[in-house]
């Protein structure tokens, strides 16, 4: 059995009253969003996902901000949050405001996957190199 990382009734919460987009998820998928803002102060981003869309949903003090787009299908996804969280780290070092940080960071990490080198077995890693090709 896992760590229990929020309370208990934080799943029904979540289910009650962020879903921004006015569809069914289950309680593990919105969890993704809400735990971070749950648990205390600022910004939270996270991935609700069905078979064919993301919707990547930022929570913060002034509302929500959603990004949709289509499911790429591919094995190769291995390092996407993290590759996503440093994007988005990047873009903010570089004065990017935080919406158009994580415009430039999902767009950095669709074609990521796009151009992924289908190399080795299970979730193979994403092609962090694709912008020295363009």
């Amino acid at each position: 059995m896992g760590l229990m990382l929020v309370e208990p009734m934080a799943g029904a919460a979540a289910e009650d009253n962020f879903n921004p987009l006015g569809r069914v998820f289950s309680a593990a998928s919105v969890l993704v969003c809400t735990s971070n803002s749950l648990a205390g102060d600022g910004p939270a981003l996270g991935t609700l996902a069905t078979d064919a869309q993301l919707s990547d949903v930022l929570a913060t003090a002034g509302g929500l901000r959603v990004w949709e787009s289509p499911r790429i299908d591919s094995r190769h996804t291995h390092g996407t949050g993290c590759t996503l969280a440093s994007a988005i780290a990047a873009g903010l070092a570089q004065g990017l405001g935080l919406e158009p940080a994580v415009e430039r960071a999902r767009e950095y990490v669709r074609r990521a996957i796009l151009s992924a080198p289908a190399i080795g077995r299970g979730h193979g890693p994403l092609d962090h190199a694709h912008p020295l090709r363009a």
